[in-house]
């Protein structure tokens, strides 16, 4: 009967050391990260913030500082106009939670992950990788004008001031010379792409993508 009684207390114990209000902590650090950037993608913020805590306790040396907040990016339209219907995450700070941007993060920490890195230098690399991007999400641009070059999700346009821009990261197909494309686009500031025009001419354009949360 006592024996009976220890036991039950023991899975007692460990069942809620493993379960918060009915909310299962998985008890690797990187299925707990996976899980903060999971339910953060759900909007589930309750749950997000249970699986931080877990991971803090985890890996105290790697979270230290790591927030929910650190995994949201700026708001580009309220930054422009403050929107009331805008599901901004922090509205003092004009930030949002963001689908593409959280996959970007998962993907770079799968990979470094893979690369049989530890979990430290695979979530700081990881990390630093989102932060980069996070930092050109307010460069955006509203880009417009005639298309001269469509094919295999690369356009050619010749902007409204008559400058010819190298854009990636699009759809191209249903496009044509001559067609009109408006979209939104992020400056690759360190790239240049080579074009050769209808006079053989070789040029050098600078390069922007339509989706900042893709490496080229």
């Amino acid at each position: 009967m006592i024996i009976s009684i220890f036991i039950s207390i023991f899975f007692i114990i460990n069942a809620n050391a493993n379960n918060f209000f009915g909310i299962p902590i998985l008890g690797e650090p990187k299925d707990q990260l996976h899980a903060i950037i999971f339910h953060m993608q759900k909007e589930d913020y309750f749950k997000a913030n249970v699986y931080l805590e877990q991971f803090k306790k985890s890996t105290p040396k790697i979270s230290k500082n790591l927030s929910l907040k650190n995994l949201t990016i700026p708001c580009v339209d309220c930054h422009i106009e403050v929107d009331p219907a805008c599901k901004a995450y922090d509205e003092d700070e004009l930030t949002k939670v963001d689908y593409a941007a959280l996959n970007y993060l998962q993907y770079k920490l799968d990979v470094n992950l893979e690369g049989e890195l530890d979990l430290k230098n695979a979530w700081e690399l990881a990390y630093n990788s989102f932060s980069e991007k996070v930092n050109q999400v307010l460069l955006r641009e509203v880009l417009q004008g005639q298309v001269v070059f469509a094919k295999n999700n690369i356009f050619v346009i010749k902007n409204i001031d008559g400058q010819l821009l190298y854009i990636l990261g699009g759809i191209t197909e249903g496009y044509k010379t001559g067609d009109t494309l408006a979209c939104y686009g992020w400056p690759m500031k360190t790239k240049t792409k080579s074009y050769q025009n209808p006079a053989g001419e070789v040029l050098l354009l600078p390069v922007y993508t339509m989706n900042l949360w893709w490496d080229y």
